[in-house]
């Protein structure tokens, strides 16, 4: 399965769990980073399918690459975020810039094997264990409704973790906001 948003569920509720040591961005830039192999593939193979980069070996390869090259990109596109807020007046759409080395970690490190093992569940060419097995023991086998409950479950965790995210951002910023404007 491509990459989408039923990807970033399980992210969003692990950002939405712990903030401060996980970071969304490098888990979606590992996400996307490891389906570029199968749209390359889609595009100019003859062999189109999930090959190296949808093992745990790829992914972790592709997830080390992401955590040294995310942390530094995660800033700059969240300072470019807040500039843009800033000059459209969007002032409460500001987000902290920095993006510590642990949490662009964890980011990475998610991002590779969760999309491993929810694509191994409903893909039968993805071999997760490869150069080792080129078995899959985590497909989940033909019943269609067992792909559409994993995918419903990853959105609802999504919607979960988004709705947890925004509750606590909003109450910090409420928090300073209180604190900078005391009552006279």
């Amino acid at each position: 399965m491509p990459f989408t948003p039923y990807h970033c569920g399980p992210g969003m509720a692990v950002k939405a769990a712990v903030p401060r040591h996980f970071s969304i961005c490098v888990f979606v830039l590992t996400q996307v980073a490891i389906d570029l192999e199968r749209l390359w593939q889609l595009l100019w193979s003859e062999r189109a399918g999930h090959r190296f980069s949808h093992t745990l070996l790829g992914a972790s390869l592709v997830g080390l690459v992401c955590f040294l090259a995310g942390k530094p990109l995660s800033q700059w596109l969240k300072a470019g975020w807040n500039r843009m807020a800033r000059w459209r007046e969007l002032d409460e759409l500001c987000v902290p810039v920095r993006t510590s080395w642990p949490a662009a970690f964890w980011g990475a490190a998610v991002g590779a094997v969760s999309h491993v093992v929810l694509d191994s569940l409903g893909q039968r060419d993805i071999e997760p264990l490869w150069p080792w097995s080129a078995s899959n023991p985590l497909l989940l086998g033909k019943d269609p409704w067992m792909l559409v409950m994993l995918s419903e479950i990853c959105v609802v965790l999504g919607v979960l973790g988004l709705a947890v995210f925004l509750f606590r951002a909003t109450m910090a910023r409420k928090a300073r906001d209180a604190a900078e404007d005391p009552p006279e």
